[in-house]
C-alpha cells in the first residue's frame, strides 16, 4: 500500500511539473550588437489567468523569482542588468506577505552579454514559477538555445 501511495505521489508531482511549462511558453533570440556583445531576448507567452514573477523581488522568502542561467559562463566577461517589459502588476501580495512584481499575458526579458570570444549561439535555462488566483505550479526550468543573428 505504501508503494502504491508513493507511486501515486510521484505521478502527481510529475504532472504538476509538466503543467507549468504548458501555461508559459518561452522563446529566445540573440542579436549580435558588436564584435563580442550580444543582446539576448527571452519572450514568455503566459496563458490567460496565469502570471510569472519578476527577476527582481524584494526577498527570497516569497515566490520563486524568474532566473536566467547561461551555459557559456566561462566565455562571458560580463552582463548588464536585465530589463523586463510586459503586462506588469506590482503591489502587496497578501498570500506571500510582501510586495511583488508579476507579469500576465507576456513578459520580455532583455540581457546584454559581453563575451571573451565570438559566439555562434547562446543557451541556458530559465527557472520560473507560474500561478493563477487559485494555485501555483512548482518552479520549472526550461532550456533555451538561440543562434546568433546579425
Amino acid at each position: 500500500m505504501k508503494l502504491l501511495f508513493s507511486l501515486l505521489c510521484v505521478c502527481i508531482m510529475q504532472m504538476s511539473f509538466a503543467q507549468s511549462d504548458k501555461v508559459v511558453k518561452w522563446t529566445a533570440s540573440v542579436k549580435k550588437e558588436s564584435a563580442n556583445t550580444y543582446l539576448l531576448t527571452l519572450n514568455a507567452a503566459i496563458d490567460k489567468g496565469f502570471y510569472v514573477y519578476s527577476q527582481f523581488l524584494e526577498s527570497q522568502d516569497g515566490p520563486v523569482k524568474t532566473t536566467v542561467t547561461l551555459d557559456q559562463a566561462a566565455d562571458i566577461s560580463g552582463m548588464d542588468k536585465a530589463t523586463e517589459d510586459g503586462h506588469k502588476k506590482e503591489g502587496f501580495d497578501a498570500v506571500f506577505g510582501m510586495n511583488l512584481i508579476k507579469y500576465s499575458d507576456h513578459l520580455i526579458i532583455v540581457k546584454r552579454i559581453h563575451s571573451k570570444t565570438a559566439l555562434d549561439k547562446i543557451s541556458g535555462t530559465i527557472e520560473f514559477m507560474s500561478c493563477n488566483d487559485e494555485m501555483c505550479y512548482p518552479p520549472t526550468e526550461v532550456a533555451f538555445r538561440a543562434p546568433i543573428s546579425n
